[in-house]
């Protein structure tokens, strides 16, 4: 990459990501992989002597709130778990898949300064950041930390590697299921074979040609995507991982859905939800008393989250496994969840994004992530040959030190995290989440109320100048 010209390849990220059973990964029908969860962690070590008993293998565990990963045969792991009066909930392990986005080769796009500045192509951070005036007040500092929960980052990507205090990977040797033989498993491994851990931490913390909206913050990068998909259980336990690092922060630019409803078994009781739902909530409970605000993108599908047929009917078609016979009410997880701060998307006008979820009373606050109504306007070819995607779409780093145009809830939630942690450091509020998201919600902007994006559109200015 010179100084005078940039090549930008064009990403449509997907900020949602759909969820999908282990066993439909598994080659070996006769083994399955199990999530259960403990009534308590204390359980911990009677849970691993009947497993070390019964000589079946632990695949995964988070002690911290008693979630564990075992592979078994489907008769032995049931004539075991329903003897357990300890065990909360258990089901078949649900996984993530990153959705697929469309990618189109945009070379030669940038001619730049002799500066190097990439500002002119950031209308985005312009508005997000009243014009660059937000950091004359304050850009923020390494004593205040935002976590960020995704698929790697680029630590040496120039923007990015000042800012970057520690990377910590949680995808075990071997990726999911054991399908990725380039997964080492090395605790220090960052890379983003996806793009969007790096592009997510340009939107908070950037600081070179691009600009991030707390250019001087610290971040802790936590890696849960390989090359292909996340176990529901490595992000559970990242957010575990970053509450206990004392981040102020923690960014969850993803989701999945999830089905919260009764599941009768056969040979058992009634149980109530998943056990990857009560571990979420209850790793995010856990985070929250540990100091840490934790923040979540919505999604991507265009729906609103309080119509549950409408949901269940995307759930249906999109998501459930062929054959299954859960029902319920779906639910967006973590965006659904108490505690977390749920950011939904506006476009240039300040409207909610054409692609944005929303919902009364379950998005908080909306930022900016892109839009796609110019290009349902005029349609792809004069879109991307006349350049009007610069409009509407969102500049970010990517890995190799090079740059993305990007739109997604994804993009907008990692700029309210940016954002809490400009208040944190400013008011030092640490271990003060709660006072933080007060502040920002208090000094939001006006938008149409038939958007249903919470409390307004972010404003970072008027929030720091809030006496």
């Amino acid at each position: 990459m010179t100084s005078k010209r940039t090549h930008i390849l064009l990403i449509l990220f997907l900020g949602c990501v759909l969820i999908i059973p282990h066993q439909a990964l598994a080659k070996d029908n006769q083994l399955n992989t199990y999530t259960v969860f403990l009534k308590r962690p204390n359980y911990q070590e009677e849970w691993i002597k009947t497993l070390e008993k019964r000589d079946m293998k632990l695949e995964y565990a988070v002690e911290e709130i008693g979630l564990y990963e075992v592979k078994a045969e489907r008769e032995k792991f049931e004539a075991i778990i329903e003897d357990l009066n300890y065990v909360e909930s258990y089901n078949e392990s649900v996984s993530m898949q990153p959705a697929e986005f469309n990618s189109i080769s945009m070379k030669n796009v940038i001619n730049q300064g002799g500066d190097n500045s990439l500002w002119e192509y950031q209308w985005d951070m312009k508005k997000s950041t009243n014009n660059g005036k937000i950091y004359k007040i304050t850009k923020g500092s390494k004593n205040t930390v935002v976590g960020i929960i995704d698929s790697g980052i680029d630590k040496n990507h120039l923007d990015l590697k000042d800012n970057i205090l520690s990377v910590s990977n949680l995808v075990p040797k071997g990726g999911l299921r054991g399908q990725e033989p380039y997964e080492n498993g090395e605790t220090n491994n960052s890379t983003d074979y996806l793009g969007h851990g790096t592009f997510v931490a340009g939107q908070i913390a950037a600081n070179g040609q691009m600009k991030g909206i707390a250019p001087e913050i610290g971040i802790r990068s936590y890696r849960v995507f390989g090359g292909k998909s996340a176990d529901t259980a490595w992000i559970i336990n990242a957010i575990i991982q970053a509450a206990n690092d004392d981040v102020d922060v923690i960014n969850v630019s993803l989701g999945t859905f999830l089905v919260k409803s009764k599941r009768m078994n056969s040979r058992k009781p009634a149980m109530d939800e998943l056990a990857e739902i009560k571990a979420f909530r209850k790793a995010v409970a856990f985070a929250h008393k540990k100091g840490s605000a934790i923040v979540s993108s919505i999604g991507n599908e265009g729906l609103d989250l309080n119509d549950k047929n409408a949901v269940y009917d995307y759930w249906e078609n999109n998501v459930k496994q062929e054959g299954s016979s859960i029902s319920g009410e779906v639910i967006l997880i973590p965006a659904q969840l108490p505690k977390v701060v749920t950011v939904a998307s506006v476009g240039p006008s300040g409207n909610r994004s054409v692609f944005s979820n929303y919902g009364k009373n379950i998005a908080d606050i909306a930022a900016d992530g892109g839009d796609n109504r110019i290009l349902n306007e005029v349609g792809v070819e004069k879109y991307y040959s006349e350049g009007l995607f610069r409009q509407e779409y969102i500049l970010g780093a990517t890995p190799q030190g090079s740059y993305t145009f990007s739109v997604g809830t994804s993009i907008a939630a990692p700029k309210i995290s940016g954002a809490l942690a400009l208040l944190i450091d400013q008011r030092q509020l640490h271990d003060k989440p709660d006072k933080a998201i007060q502040v920002l919600l208090k000094n939001t902007d006006r938008y149409d109320d038939k958007d249903n994006i919470g409390k307004g559109v972010l404003n970072i200015y008027k929030a720091l100048l809030d006496k």
